[in-house]
């Protein structure tokens, strides 16, 4: 079953897609890229072609993009998104095991939620709401169109409160995480994902992490086998 343009909330951006696998308990929640600028709800369909194949409900959100956004007003809605999605799983009926998916700058979204409790909190949820979270090429540091909004230069490396790594506490306790970069990923992203990774290490913080071939979020398309390299992660991680 489908369900198209659903609101999470009263303003017009404000809106999910649902794809409702029959007798799954598993959903996923997605949340697109497209540098806090672009993208929709209906980007990476093989993606999420192939997760739903598979077996999975699958939830793709909207949300607030520059420059009618500001920081942080593309987190509050999807904190409030995810509320909405935990309180309608019998109404629309997919799984209640849910697990969220960010590409990019939904992958920095989905960070910034997890370890920033203040959001989740502020809509009366739990980041342990959620089985797992997969983080696909997320920038761990301010993300460059906060710096650009905040007047920095978008390649500047700053831990502040557009940061996710600025909310990190040593032995916090997470869902399962994931965290995949690429070979040839954007400026300074592999390296940046790769002392991220680290920093989890010596925080206690249990993750699983991936490097994989090619550029920027490709494992969310098919690839030359075409196999979808993201999906079968999922399923090897779940």
């Amino acid at each position: 079953m489908f369900f198209a343009d659903v609101k999470y909330g009263d303003k017009p951006w404000q809106s999910l897609d649902i794809n409702v696998t029959e007798n799954s308990p598993k959903t996923i929640v997605y949340i697109h890229g497209g540098g806090l600028t672009d993208g929709d709800k209906r980007n990476a369909f093989e993606f999420r072609e192939g997760l739903i194949r598979e077996g999975y409900s699958v939830i793709s959100v909207n949300y607030r993009l520059y420059p009618q956004a500001k920081f942080p007003e593309f987190i509050d809605d999807c904190a409030e998104a995810f509320a909405f999605i935990l309180r309608n799983c019998d109404h629309f009926g997919y799984g209640k095991n849910i697990s969220a998916v960010g590409g990019s700058a939904g992958a920095y979204i989905l960070l910034m939620l997890l370890f920033d409790e203040r959001y989740f909190t502020k809509v009366h949820i739990s980041r342990n709401d959620f089985y797992a979270y997969i983080i696909d090429s997320a920038q761990p540091t301010t993300h460059f169109r906060v710096l650009e909004e905040r007047h920095t230069e978008k390649n500047a490396i700053r831990v502040d409160d557009g940061s996710p790594l600025f909310f990190l506490k040593e032995y916090d306790v997470f869902p399962k995480l994931m965290l995949i970069t690429y070979e040839e990923d954007m400026f300074c992203r592999k390296e940046q994902n790769m002392m991220f990774s680290k920093v989890l290490e010596s925080y206690r913080i249990k993750h699983t992490f991936h490097i994989l071939e090619g550029k920027h979020c490709t494992g969310e398309y098919p690839d030359e086998k075409e196999e979808i390299r993201l999906v079968t992660l999922i399923k090897d991680f779940f």
